[in-house]
């Protein structure tokens, strides 16, 4: 079965580009992972930003409204910085256009971010003036809020702060290898996941990491004294208690694909559409059903409580009444026996 694309592949930026390097004795560059693509080594992030800055186009307000002319033009002058061998060099160029979406979002956020508005040197006054007036429309506006917020939601719940990482500006990937290197073993998820969430003196980040890491931990020791040693799969483990969530698992950054086969959790295995309709249609039956015996006690109780209302009323009235002929000695007078 052909997978179909992801939205906002950079697939079809692979069309009509030259992807063969120009000059072998530059410094190589490499792609890690399949499904989420990202060139190494690590000062590949900023060199690609130099070159966004060398060239900026005045429809560039963001990343995909660069025309796809002046994004192969950035991939060319790529090349004057890196070499590949010639049979990765469509991997390079669909990396790049990934990973070039992600460094020209984080550079236009700083240029937003500038004090009072201050213009960047590598930004002409005319194309200033136009991302300004871009930005200040309401519907941009609300958008750019709504993104302030995810970023600032408290994942661990009210009080935490948001998520943080002490990994710097080197990737996961380079940080697991250089945990490899250290311990003369490829680490597990969980070992990648503490390496850039502690600190030097060995708390935690945030509050996040802190409750994950003890869940682990909690998992792992349950698993040893089950299996009565300590020959346990603490990737295994880190992946029952921490879920993929967009196809990506908290704490391994770049490194993902070496725990997780995103192919399995970008498709989903399909669904008989008729089965789906018939579970579809029970869950709405049922939720009707409820629905409908919520309104009817519902109306029920309104019309109970208004019955009281009236006989309370009524007693009040009968009782005036009385009253008033009593008052005016219109009653009879009591019996013998009153």
């Amino acid at each position: 079965m052909t997978r179909r694309r992801a939205r906002g592949s950079s697939a079809s930026h692979l069309q009509n580009i030259d992807c063969l390097a120009i000059d072998h004795n530059l410094p190589r560059c490499w792609v890690v992972g399949n499904i989420k693509p990202k060139l190494m080594p690590d000062n590949v992030s900023s060199i690609i930003t130099t070159i966004f800055k060398k060239d900026i186009h005045i429809e560039g307000v963001n990343w995909k409204a660069v025309p796809a002319d002046h994004k192969k033009k950035y991939f060319q002058m790529f090349k004057d910085h890196f070499s590949w061998p010639p049979s990765t060099g469509p991997a390079v160029c669909n990396a790049f256009m990934k990973q070039a979406a992600i460094r020209y979002k984080d550079m236009v956020s700083a240029f937003k971010k500038a004090p009072g508005n201050k213009q960047p040197g590598c930004v002409s006054p005319a194309i200033w003036d136009k991302w300004l007036a871009y930005w200040s429309l309401p519907e941009v506006i609300a958008k750019s809020e709504k993104a302030r917020r995810n970023r600032k939601s408290e994942k661990a719940g009210p009080g935490t702060g948001c998520s943080r990482h002490s990994g710097g500006s080197r990737s996961a990937y380079s940080h697991a290898l250089a945990l490899e290197k250290e311990k003369g073993q490829a680490p597990n998820a969980f070992d990648c996941m503490l390496l850039i969430h502690k600190r030097k003196d060995g708390t935690f980040v945030d509050e996040q990491a802190r409750i994950i890491a003890a869940a682990v931990e909690e998992c792992a020791r349950a698993a040893r004294e089950a299996a009565g040693d300590d020959a346990i799969d603490m990737t295994q483990i880190y992946r029952q208690v921490v879920p993929v969530v967009k196809q990506r698992l908290y704490g391994t950054g770049t490194h993902v694909e070496a725990f997780v086969d995103l192919d399995t959790t970008a498709c989903p295995a399909p669904v008989d559409e008729a089965t789906l309709r018939r579970q579809v249609s029970r869950e709405l039956q049922q939720e009707f059903t409820q629905q409908m015996a919520e309104r009817d006690a519902c109306h029920q109780e309104q019309l109970e409580a208004h019955r009281r209302e009236m006989e309370q009323q009524m007693q009040m009235m009968h009782a005036q009444i009385m009253a008033e002929m009593g008052r005016q000695g219109l009653l009879p007078p009591p019996g013998p026996n009153a």
